[in-house]
C-alpha cells in the first residue's frame, strides 16, 4: 500500500478509535444495550476490484428488539480505506442508524476514490472489441431517511451528490477516449428524491423469509450546477422463504431501473457485479433501461457452512420496448457460505459464476448478494 496510504490510514482510523473510546455515547441516538467497536481487516474480491484489501472500524450498537423476537436490526458506523490490485484506492464510511425504536432509519455512505474501470459504451449489443479502460476520481455521497408509517412500511427522502473528475483513458478507441460519451468530460450532479418500502425480512443482513419492496425517484434539477440533469426510477423486489426445512431457502429478485436521456454515462444503469447477475463485469452493459431478475436456493449445514446455487437473467435497452434488440443475458452459479457470527448472521460468501457468453468471474464478499 505504500508509506503514503499506511501514514494516512493511520491519521484516519487511530483518532477515530480513540475518540470514540473517550466520548460519551450520543444522547440524540437511541440508546444501546452496549456499544461494540471492532477494528477489522478489509479483504475481498470481484472482477471489478481484483483483491482488495485495508483496514477498517466498525461501530455495532446492539439490536433493537421487535415484538418478533426473531427480527433484529442494528445501528452501525463503518470506516475503511481499501486498497485494490488494480490499483483503486477507496475510503468508505458507511453507516444505518436507527432511531425512535427503529421507527426512523438514517442510512448512507460517503466515498473518496482513486479508480480504475472498464468502459464498453452504451447498448446490449457491444462487442469485447469495443472495450476501453480508464482512471477517475471520484466523491460520492448518497443518503436515505425514512419514517414507519406503519407496520413494516417506510416512506422517504433521498439525496445523492456525485462528482467525477480526472478522467484518463488508459486503452482504447471510443467514444469515451474521443470525449462524445455523455460525462467523458467529468459530471457533476446533485439529486434528491423520494423512498418506499416495504420490508416484512426477519433479518436485516441474511434473512430467510420475509420480502422486501423499495421504489425510488431520483431527480437532478437542470440548472447551472448539475452538468448532467436526470430523472431516474428504480424498483427493488425481493423475497425468501424456507423450502422443505428451516435449513433450505429459496429466495428471488426482481430489479428495475429507468434513466432519462442526457444522464452521464456513470449514471445510466450497468448489468453484471457483485450483486445480480454475477458473471457480468458491472458495466458489461449499460442503456437507460435496465431489467434483471435472479433466483436462489440457499442450504445451511448443521456446522457453520453453506451452499448455494443460483441463476440470472437481465437485459438493457434504450426503452422497455426495445428489449428484444439484442439477446438476453444469463448467468448462474454456485457458492460457499461460512458463518462468521450467530447473534447477527453475519456470512462470508465465495461465489463463483459464468454468463451465456462465457466469461466467468469469482466473488468473495460479506453478507448475501441479496
Amino acid at each position: 500500500m505504500g508509506v503514503r496510504w499506511g501514514t494516512l490510514l493511520a491519521g484516519i482510523l487511530l483518532p477515530f478509535m480513540m475518540f470514540s473510546q473517550v466520548i460519551p455515547y450520543p444522547s440524540w441516538l437511541p440508546a444501546p444495550d452496549s456499544l461494540h467497536i471492532f477494528p477489522t481487516p478489509v479483504f475481498y474480491r470481484t472482477p471489478e476490484n481484483g483483491v482488495a484489501f485495508g483496514l477498517g472500524t466498525l461501530y455495532r450498537f446492539d439490536p433493537i428488539s421487535y415484538t418478533d423476537s426473531t427480527k433484529k436490526r442494528f445501528s452501525t458506523l463503518y470506516l475503511s480505506l481499501i486498497h485494490t490490485t488494480k490499483k483503486q484506492t477507496l475510503l468508505e464510511l458507511n453507516h444505518h442508524l436507527l432511531f425512535a425504536n427503529g421507527k426512523v432509519f438514517l442510512r448512507g455512505n460517503f466515498n473518496v476514490e482513486d479508480f480504475y474501470d472498464k468502459y464498453y459504451g452504451i447498448g446490449g449489443n457491444q462487442k469485447e472489441s469495443d472495450l476501453e479502460t480508464f482512471r477517475f476520481q471520484r466523491t460520492f455521497c448518497f443518503q436515505q431517511a425514512q419514517w414507519q408509517y406503519r407496520k413494516n412500511t417506510y416512506l422517504g427522502m433521498i439525496g445523492w451528490y456525485y462528482d467525477l473528475r480526472n478522467i484518463s483513458v488508459i486503452s482504447g478507441n471510443g467514444t469515451l477516449s474521443n470525449r462524445t460519451a455523455p460525462g467523458a468530460e467529468g459530471s457533476r450532479n446533485f439529486a434528491i428524491g423520494l423512498s418506499s418500502t416495504i420490508d416484512t425480512r426477519d433479518h436485516q443482513f441474511v434473512h430467510s423469509k420475509g420480502w422486501f419492496w423499495e421504489v425510488q425517484l431520483l431527480h437532478a434539477a437542470n440548472n447551472e450546477f448539475n452538468t448532467h440533469p436526470f430523472t431516474r426510477v428504480r424498483t427493488d423486489l425481493r423475497w425468501a422463504s424456507p423450502i422443505f426445512n428451516e435449513k433450505t431457502v429459496l429466495a428471488s429478485q426482481l430489479y428495475l431501473d429507468q434513466v432519462s436521456s442526457g444522464a452521464a454515462f456513470q449514471f445510466i444503469p450497468s448489468l453484471g457485479g457483485d450483486r445480480i447477475l454475477r458473471g457480468y463485469f458491472r458495466g458489461r452493459y449499460r442503456d437507460l433501461a435496465y431489467a434483471a431478475t435472479q433466483v436462489e436456493i440457499r442450504h445451511t449445514f448443521k456446522n457453520q457452512f453453506g451452499f448455494q446455487a443460483f441463476a440470472s437473467a437481465g437485459q438493457v435497452g434504450p426503452t422497455w420496448k426495445q428489449f428484444g434488440e439484442s439477446p438476453w443475458k444469463f448467468a448462474g452459479g454456485l457458492g460457499v457460505r461460512y458463518k462468521v457470527s450467530e447473534g447477527s448472521r453475519t456470512i462470508l460468501r465465495l461465489d463463483y459464476a459464468i454468463n451465456r457468453e462465457g466469461g466467468s468471474g469469482w466473488y468473495l464478499r460479506v453478507n448475501e448478494a441479496f
